[in-house]
């Protein structure tokens, strides 16, 4: 146990500090990785649009449309809306099967759970909207 100074303890406070503010190493990495992606999709984009652009079949407005669509596409994400079906104690131990009614990507969970997800769903509304009056 050696003794230090206050002046050593602020440096190494600030050292740490410097430490902390950095971005996490895995996080960078993922970012890299998403931006490195969304410039091939770019690349292959202005490539197509160039090729609409040459054509000289389609007239202006025709040509517009698609480029337009082109973008569109690479904007919108695909996110699979989860429906959220209770289980029920009669099924306990089989194997779910698919309800009735219900379409595309399900998730069987307790009723517990499924109410804890809407009160989140209303607090981030309730949130976003300024809480209380």
């Amino acid at each position: 146990n050696v003794p230090i100074t206050r002046e050593m303890a602020d440096e190494i406070k600030a050292q740490q500090r410097e430490i902390d503010a950095r971005p996490i190493k895995k996080v960078l990495e993922a970012k890299a990785r998403q931006r490195r992606v969304m410039q091939r999709k770019m690349e292959k984009l202005k490539q197509k649009c160039a090729n609409i652009t040459d054509n000289e079949t389609l007239t202006e407005r025709e040509k517009s449309k698609q480029i337009e669509l082109l973008y569109k596409k690479l904007k919108r994400k695909d996110k699979k809306e989860t429906t959220y079906v209770v289980a029920q104690k009669r099924d306990a131990g089989a194997r779910p099967v698919r309800p009735a009614g219900v379409k595309g990507f399900y998730k069987v969970v307790d009723a517990r759970a499924k109410k804890d997800r809407r009160a989140q769903k209303f607090a981030e509304k309730r949130k976003k909207k300024g809480g209380r009056r």
